[in-house]
C-alpha cells in the first residue's frame, strides 16, 4: 500500500494541514501473515499460492493532545497493489 502523494506522503490531509503522525496500518487474513500496526508499504505476506482469502484491513491514525485540528475532513488516497512477488 502506498501514498502517491507528493504533499505530507503518508498523513491525512485537511487542504494544507497535515496531521504530524504518519497513518499506520495493519492487514490480516485467515491465510496471509500480516503485523501489528506499522507505516503504509507491504502490510500482508503469502507463503503459497492462494485463492479467496478475505483481508481485513485497519488503520490508525494518532493525533497528540497538542496536534493542531483544523474542522472539516481529513483524507488521503492511497494505492493498493497486489503483487506475486516482494514488492
Amino acid at each position: 500500500m502506498t501514498d502517491p502523494s507528493a504533499t505530507a506522503t503518508g498523513h491525512l490531509v485537511n487542504g494544507a494541514l497535515s496531521l504530524p503522525s504518519a497513518l499506520r496500518v495493519k492487514a490480516s487474513s485467515p491465510a496471509g501473515v500480516g503485523g501489528d500496526f506499522g507505516p503504509l508499504g507491504p502490510v500482508l505476506r503469502y507463503g503459497a499460492p492462494v485463492s479467496n482469502d478475505t483481508v481485513a484491513l485497519s488503520f490508525l491514525q494518532p493525533v497528540g493532545a497538542k496536534d493542531a485540528l483544523r474542522t472539516g475532513m481529513y483524507s488521503k488516497t492511497l494505492t493498493f497493489t497486489l503483487s506475486t512477488t516482494t514488492p
